[in-house]
């Protein structure tokens, strides 16, 4: 009859194992029953030195390689555990045929790995071979586990309390892997402990088992290997189904360090910063970097006695006199582990120096793996011509947005001594702003943010950085000083078409010529500054594009030092196409019904010294000149707030000179007619109300012209 060999197999984590169990009532065979647990391991070792998982391996001493030269030495575990062994043996005629009939469990026997060789040539005789009575096959397998039996003789006595012999035998191939490289291969027993040169770098060091395969093996006992009742069978049938991958994987992951340690970093930044409540401290910056392995610095020293220099601790920021904005959190930066880049803080305190000195900051490497800590160093001039503290003035400063005012500064070196301030490094923080001129000694400033906004002018030289308080008010403050204008205060031009732009500048709401008008285009827009003077300019476009026209107006010797004059914006639109003339964005309202214009009445002052003028403080007529023919009615729009962008609550309109106000009139515009001839000339005035910031305003604005000579003109 035909003898089944039953194995399952069950893995978990890196160790196989198997276990199922037939009756043998489901055959007409017998039937071994077992669990099969298959691991291996591996330890690294470099001379006396064991490696686990996560460690870092150094560079080999006894070879050429950067590398780290280590020995693996795998093991492998193999069990198998028996827990139900019936053999059910043929009936024969002989007589003294043995019919072992059950076996109680046992614990944990060893697998028996042999040769391929051998174990393909027994499992040749195939599974449940016939009795075989050949001792040679049970003496080249090797090793046999007893197993408790009882035996029936047919036709006679029976035998209890006797036993079994029985193993699994398997073949296999032990794998050591660098990653998915194989780098030794061993066939089972044999295991091998080779020795490998590993690059610098991460590795993971495997072993696994591979191409297995098994049978089993049972002998029936007593073992009397001439006498006629020595018996033993095959079970090869029905084979476990093992992984492809490998079983019973353990793997070791390690680092390589890439060679000796190497000490070297550079400062790449530095600023300081003096103390408000002593003027001898100083609290120095130095940001470094580090070049070669990690490292932490561990002092601070300065070559002139005249100055004692220590890690700044955190805690004593603000008793010292430091802003929080310029100290450290937490650490100071010494003693800690430095990979890239770290700030280090020093406290230096002048004890009697009048010049300047050297730092030097002293470091080692932080991770020795392969020996003693490499240990390095960095220096910092801060020389007597190097400036290491500034201050603005004003410290603090309070204007309106598109007033200008001046910042100067000065500079000191460490010792205290006043030096010359170097670069022109000016810039703003949490406004926004225009920086006109940037000089190493003063820059005029401009902001351009909302009314309420506070920020920092900020200045650095040399080492030195210092800062002046900035916060921004409205135009229409009382504390604002000046306001300048141009008319019109936006065009669309043609490409080499022109425009003038009047500047009109207020100084303390009323109507003032700055001493000096400076103009410039912002980025983008594209065309010509031609005929400027003090009362305005004329752009000529260029290529299509379009920006801002920016007047400087700024008054000589200014009582409100140091603001000293404001911004004039004009929006510009250059397009393609010809000169069409000096036309305007007049802002395109369509005029309103015909209300009843309210009363022409008499208004207080008014107006400036230019009957062509549109703009005020409080409001704009028309965007530009005005160019009408005798007894033409003409709608001329209005708007009310310094930046002509308000709508007016209330409007009254009258005129001057050849001119006379025809409905409709409103708080948008109004028409009017040109009662004269050719030359003479005319003023729309307008009185207005508005709100702006819940405040009403009332001001006058008006807007002059001159009567043009028509193309055809029939005399009466």
């Amino acid at each position: 009859m035909t003898r089944y060999f039953i194995i399952f197999l069950l893995l978990v984590s890196s160790v196989f194992a198997a276990s199922f169990r037939l009756s043998p009532s489901a055959f007409e065979g017998g039937a071994f029953d077992t669990s099969i647990s298959i691991t291996t391991s591996l330890v690294l070792v470099q001379g006396s030195q064991t490696y686990v998982n996560g460690d870092s391996i150094c560079p080999s001493t006894t070879t050429t390689s950067s590398g780290g030269t280590v020995t693996v030495e795998p093991t492998v575990t193999a069990t198998w555990t028996p827990s139900y062994i019936e053999a059910i043996w043929p009936y024969c005629t002989g007589g003294g045929c043995p019919v072992p009939v059950a076996a109680p469990s046992a614990s944990s026997r060893n697998i028996e790995w042999i040769s391929p060789s051998k174990y393909n040539t027994h499992k040749s005789k195939g599974d449940g071979d016939p009795l075989t009575t050949n001792p040679a096959n049970y003496n080249d397998l090797g090793t046999f586990y007893s197993q408790p039996a009882s035996y029936v003789v047919i036709g006679s006595q029976g035998y209890s309390d006797k036993r079994t012999n029985a193993n699994v035998f398997c073949k296999g191939t032990l794998e050591i892997r660098d990653g998915s490289t194989t780098i030794a291969t061993y066939q089972l027993p044999a295991t091998g402990t080779p020795t490998i040169t590993l690059s610098p770098g991460t590795h993971q060091i495997s072993t696994r088992i591979t191409n297995v395969e098994c049978i089993a093996a049972a002998a029936k006992y007593p073992l009397d290997l001439d006498g006629l009742y020595f018996m033993m069978t095959y079970y090869t049938a029905n084979q476990p189904s093992f992984r492809a991958s490998g079983e019973g994987t353990s793997t070791i992951t390690v680092t390589v360090e890439g060679g000796e340690d190497r000490c070297r970093f550079s400062d790449i930044e530095i600023s300081a910063t003096s103390s408000i409540v002593d003027e001898d401290l100083t609290l120095v910056r130095v940001t470094i970097r580090n070049h070669e392995s990690p490292i932490i610095v561990t002092g601070v020293s300065s070559s002139s006695s005249g100055f004692t220099v220590e890690p700044f601790e955190p805690s004593a920021c603000s008793i010292l006199g430091f802003s929080s904005s310029v100290c450290p959190s937490t650490s100071n930066g010494f003693n800690v582990e430095t990979i890239s880049t770290r700030n280090l803080y020093v406290l230096m305190e002048n004890t009697g120096a009048s010049g300047g000195t050297t730092l030097r900051f002293d470091a080692q490497t932080s991770q020795p793996f392969c020996g003693a800590p490499v240990t390095c160093n960095d220096t910092v001039s801060l020389g007597s011509n190097v400036a290491l503290r500034c201050e603005i003035e004003p410290e603090e400063h309070t204007y309106a947005t598109n007033e200008i005012a001046i910042f100067e500064v000065s500079c000191t070196n460490l010792g205290g001594n006043a030096i010359p301030c170097t670069g022109n490094d000016w810039f703003l923080e949490g406004i926004s702003g225009r920086i006109l001129e940037r000089e190493n000694s003063y820059a005029t400033v401009s902001p351009t943010s909302a009314p309420g906004t506070t920020g920092q002018l900020v200045y650095r030289s040399g080492f030195a950085e210092c800062r002046s308080d900035i916060n921004v008010i409205g135009q229409d403050d009382p504390n604002a000083h000046y306001v300048c204008e141009f008319i019109p205060s936006n065009a669309a031009l043609n490409t080499s078409e022109s425009q003038y732009f009047q500047l009109n500048c207020f100084e303390d709401n009323q109507r003032s010529t700055p001493n000096n008008a400076d103009y410039s285009r912002s980025p983008g827009l594209d065309g010509q500054i031609s005929n400027s003077s003090t009362r305005g300019t004329t752009f000529t476009g260029g290529n299509p594009s379009q920006g801002i026209l920016i007047g400087e107006g700024t008054w000589t010797n200014s009582p409100h030092y140091p603001t000293i004059g404001a911004i004039a914006e004009a929006f510009i639109i250059v397009a393609g196409g010809g000169t069409q003339g000096n036309d305007t964005i007049p802002g395109n309202e369509t005029p309103p019904g015909n209300e009843t214009p309210p009363g022409n009445q008499t208004v207080p002052g008014g107006g400036g010294d230019d009957p062509y003028d549109g703009s005020s403080l409080f409001c704009t007529i028309g965007t530009g000149p005005l160019n009408v023919y005798p007894y033409e009615v003409s709608w001329v729009s209005i708007a009310c707030g310094p930046g002509a962008d308000l709508i007016c609550n209330l409007v009254n309109w009258w005129a001057t000179g050849m001119a006379s106000i025809t409905p409709p009139s409103n708080n948008f515009g109004t028409m009017f007619n040109a009662t004269g001839i050719p030359g003479e000339e005319g003023v729309i005035h307008a009185y207005v109300e508005y709100e702006i910031n819940g405040i009403t305003e009332r001001g006058e604005c008006f807007k002059g012209f001159r009567i043009q000579e028509p193309i055809c003109w029939e005399y009466s």
